[in-house]
This record gives C-alpha cells, sequence and structure tokens, in this order.
C-alpha cells in the first residue's frame, strides 16, 4: 500500500475511510489534509484531515466547499470537489493504509481553509 502524490497541507486526497464506527463517514472519499503534509515522515505516513461529504445537512461544523477546486484522479468523479467539509469529524489517518491519493489541492489561505482549520480549533481548544 503507497500513498500517489505528494502530501501537503491543503492537499485534496482520495481515500478509504473504512473501517469506522456509528455515524463516521466510510467508503472512499475525498478528504482535506490540515497538518503540513504527513505528521512525521521519517517515521509514519499519518496525516490530520477532515472528510468531505456531498450530502449536506446544515450542521453547524459543515463548511460548503467552495466551486473552482479542481479533481482529478483514479477514483475522482467529478472534475471539481463539491458538498460540504464535515470539521466535527478531524482525525489523523495513516494515508498508506488507506491507499490514499492526491487529487487537488486548497489554498491554505483561503477563506475556505481558513473557516475549517477555525472550526476544528473551536472544537480541540
Amino acid at each position: 500500500m503507497a500513498i500517489t502524490g505528494t502530501v501537503q497541507r491543503g492537499s485534496v486526497v482520495w481515500m478509504r475511510l473504512s473501517p469506522q464506527a456509528g455515524h463516521e463517514q466510510a467508503g472512499y472519499r475525498p478528504a482535506i489534509v490540515l497538518s503540513d503534509g504527513l505528521i512525521d515522515p521519517h517515521n509514519s505516513s499519518f496525516a490530520f484531515v477532515v472528510p468531505v461529504t456531498n450530502q449536506t445537512k446544515g450542521y453547524p461544523f459543515e463548511v460548503p466547499v467552495p466551486s473552482g477546486i479542481a479533481t482529478a484522479g483514479t477514483w475522482v468523479t467529478q472534475p471539481e470537489l463539491s458538498g460540504a467539509v464535515l470539521t466535527d469529524q478531524c482525525k489523523s489517518l495513516d494515508l498508506s493504509a488507506r491507499n490514499a491519493e492526491v487529487v487537488g489541492q486548497v489554498d491554505p489561505t483561503s477563506q475556505f481553509f481558513i473557516q475549517v482549520i477555525t472550526n476544528v480549533r473551536s472544537i480541540l481548544a
């Protein structure tokens, strides 16, 4: 198992989120990397990510994905990322074990990314 592409802050990765429990997102889906790439690239392939869903429900911690974030890759079915980021489901995952593929990039200085980070900080702080 391996990671396809270079992981950095703001990378959109397509990966297998299963196994999961309860109401956590599962299956193959996009996630956005919040950590500065891999947390410790010399010893592991973990990164801190938030999943993206197409099933928006208007929950307080959802951040709508703006238009214009291009995606392309093996599992990608749409040319742009869409839906909402589930900031209340942030987690550290082994991207290699989950066969992550980098399929796009979010500008870490964009208002969208800043809102995602702000939501995650409000949960963790």
